[in-house]
Parts: structure tokens; C-alpha cells; sequence
């Protein structure tokens, strides 16, 4: 039965001189070259790939029994024993180059996958990122800047099978982005009509007291006119009432100017308490919308722990059978070889001849004899 199905020839009922001998090493490394590199697998596919894999297999276990029949010449062969070197290096170094030959194009397949998966991943990262700001505050302008950037993103066949995962994030940005800026043209529509009503309470201040002082003027000048009319003896009293109504209108302006300070420092008060108040909800939301991203990516790296790891439980399972599974049916063999040699003398039994046995069996080097497991 031949060792690879790569091969037609049945190295297992050839003798050392018929491999080492001649041409025929280079005429099996011809053959395994061209049966190796007979097609094409599509790297496309799962079940391209594995057909790479199990000729690169074949082409190893070819060289090892070619090695194994190199090992067990006899000592008439082993004088021959660089010739065959040789010829076994020959062939091992061949056999490697052809397992090279299989796996070069599936290694650049897979690394032109990662880098494509990885560029995908990269410009989704892209769009996540969008709806951060180096500013607490952007400015409406910013936000629209921003909005209009992300929209023009062209989610197209580039992003393969995360097209959909793409999509979703380019709404979500889209949403999050439209929000604030939804809210930040509010709170600067605000802000204009604060200053607008400002102005306009001190444009009224400012005309107030020009016609304050327009009347203040007129009155000055009536009374004038009337003092000088008046006789000397009201003039001393006239004097002394002038300067009484001059403290008291400055009193009186003193006393405007303090409310209007009150006033403005609680509108600012007012105004900057809102103001914090929004950046405070607005800081809690951000906060629970980076929670759940961290959250969606924590739960789907635990699954894929949890995958890896239950694959490899099934395999170091299926390998621990396998072992004692050989075990036993080699321990059974032992046991009857023993029993068989036991009717010839208790010496015989003694020595260890059933493991030299199962060792010729296993190595194949007992003809018409074959173990399965």
C-alpha cells in the first residue's frame, strides 16, 4: 500500500537497492513534483487550502518512509552508507522544496487576507472615531464640518463581508454627530439672544441718562433764571438746597449702578449654571455609549475564547483516545506473543522478544503482516 496517494509507487515492497540504486530517486522526485504541482487549489475556498495542506502531508510522509528504509539496511548496505546518504539528503532536500512550492501561494493568500481584513477594520475605526472631538465644545461650524465629512463616507463592496457592521457604525456616528449639533445651535441661538437683549438694555440705559441729563440741564437753567430773579437774601437757602439735591442724585446713581451689577452677575451665574448642567448630561451620555461599545467588544472576545478553547479540549481528547486506543492493542499483542512463547521454555519467555516483535510489526518489517488501530 503506498504511503502518499501523491505517488503511484509502493515503497513499502521495494528493497534498499531498488531505491538507492540507479535513477530511481530522481525519477520519484519527478514524480512527486508533478503530482504535487498537478493543480491549482482555489485559495478562495476552505477546502482549497486543506487540499495544499494534505499534499504538503503527503509529500513529508514520503520522505519519511524513504528515511525509514535508509535507517534499516543491513550491514552489507551499510558499507554503502554515503551513497545512500546522499541520495536520502537528495531526496529530502526535494521534498522540501516541493512542500515550499505547495505552501508559498496559500501564505500569500493568507497574508493578503489579513492585511485586507485589517484595512477594513482600520477604516471602520475611522468612522468610530468620527464622533470625537479635541474640543470639550465644538463649535455648530465643527459639527456641521464633521456631519457633512462623515456622510460623504461611500460604504461600498471594499468592506466584503462587514459592509452591514460599517453601515451601522456610519449611522450611529451620523445620529450622535446630528444630536449635537442639534443642541449646540440651540445653546449658540441662545447665547446671540442673551447678548442681543443685553445691548438692547443698554442702549435704553444709555438713552435714560442722556435724557436724565438733558432735564437735569433745563431744570439747572430755570433755576438759574429764577435765583437770579429772586432777591439775595434766597440765594444763600437756594445754595444750600442745590447741594442736598446733588447728594441725593448721586445717591440715587450709585444706588442703579449696584442693582445693575447685581443684575448682570446673575444673569451670568444663571448662564454658566445652565451651561454646566448640559455639559454634565451631555458627559453621562458619551460616558454609557463608550460602556456599551467596550461592553458588545468584551462579550465577543469572550466567545471566541470560548470557541478556541472547547476546539481545543475536543482535540487533546481525540489525541488521548487515539494514544490509549495504541496502547492497548499493542499491550493485547504482547500479551499473546508471551503466551505463544511460553510453550518453549520459561528462558524464552523471559526475554524480551515481544517488544523486538510488535517493533518489526509496527516498522512494517514482518512481511504479510499488517496492525490496525
Amino acid at each position: 500500500m503506498s504511503e502518499t496517494a501523491l505517488i503511484t509507487t509502493n515503497l513499502m515492497d521495494m528493497t534498499p537497492s531498488d531505491v538507492f540504486e540507479g535513477d530511481f530517486i530522481t525519477g520519484l522526485i519527478n514524480e512527486i513534483r508533478a503530482k504535487a504541482l498537478e493543480h491549482t487549489p482555489d485559495m478562495t475556498t476552505d477546502k482549497g487550502r486543506k487540499a495544499i495542506r494534505s499534499n504538503a502531508y503527503a509529500v513529508r510522509r514520503t520522505k519519511t518512509t524513504v528515511d525509514n528504509l535508509r535507517k534499516g539496511l543491513t550491514k552489507e548496505w551499510k558499507d554503502k552508507a554515503k551513497a545512500v546518504d546522499k541520495e536520502g539528503a537528495r531526496l529530502r532536500t526535494a521534498c522540501d522544496e516541493i512542500v515550499s512550492d505547495l505552501m508559498t501561494p496559500l501564505e500569500i493568500w493568507e497574508e493578503a487576507e489579513e492585511n485586507r481584513i485589517r484595512d477594513i477594520n482600520e477604516k471602520i475605526e475611522t468612522i468610530i472615531n468620527m464622533v470625537d472631538f479635541e474640543d470639550v465644545s465644538p463649535s455648530a461650524d465643527t459639527l456641521a464640518d464633521r456631519l457633512k465629512t462623515v456622510n460623504s463616507i461611500i460604504i461600498d463592496e471594499s468592506y466584503a463581508e462587514k459592509t452591514h457592521q460599517a453601515q451601522c457604525e456610519q449611522d450611529s456616528a451620523i445620529k450622535i454627530i446630528e444630536m449635537k449639533l442639534e443642541a449646540q445651535l440651540k445653546y449658540e441661538a441662545d447665547q446671540a439672544e442673551l447678548a442681543k437683549l443685553k445691548k438692547e438694555a443698554e442702549e435704553r440705559e444709555r438713552l435714560d441718562l442722556e435724557r436724565k441729563a438733558k432735564e437735569e440741564e433745563e431744570r439747572k437753567a430755570k433755576e438759574a433764571e429764577e435765583a437770579r430773579i429772586k432777591a439775595a437774601a434766597e440765594a444763600k437757602a437756594k445754595a444750600e438746597q442745590d447741594k442736598k439735591a446733588r447728594l441725593a442724585r448721586e445717591k440715587q446713581l450709585k444706588k442703579d449702578a449696584a442693582e445693575k451689577a447685581t443684575r448682570k452677575a446673575e444673569a451670568k451665574a444663571k448662564e454658566a449654571a445652565e451651561k454646566a448642567e448640559s455639559d454634565r448630561l451631555q458627559a453621562i451620555k458619551d460616558k454609557e455609549d463608550a460602556e456599551r461599545r467596550a461592553e458588545l467588544a468584551a462579550q465577543a472576545e469572550r466567545n471566541k475564547i470560548a470557541a478556541e478553547q472547547a476546539a481545543q479540549a475536543a482535540a487533546d481528547k481525540r489525541r488521548m483516545e487515539d494514544e490509549k486506543h495504541r496502547e492497548s492493542i499493542e499491550t493485547d499483542i504482547e500479551e499473546d506473543i508471551n503466551e505463544v512463547l511460553a510453550h518453549f521454555g520459561g528462558d524464552l519467555a523471559n526475554v524480551d522478544i515481544a517488544d523486538t516483535i510488535i517493533d518489526a510489526m509496527i516498522n512494517g518489517k514482518i512481511r504479510h503482516i499488517e496492525i490496525k488501530y
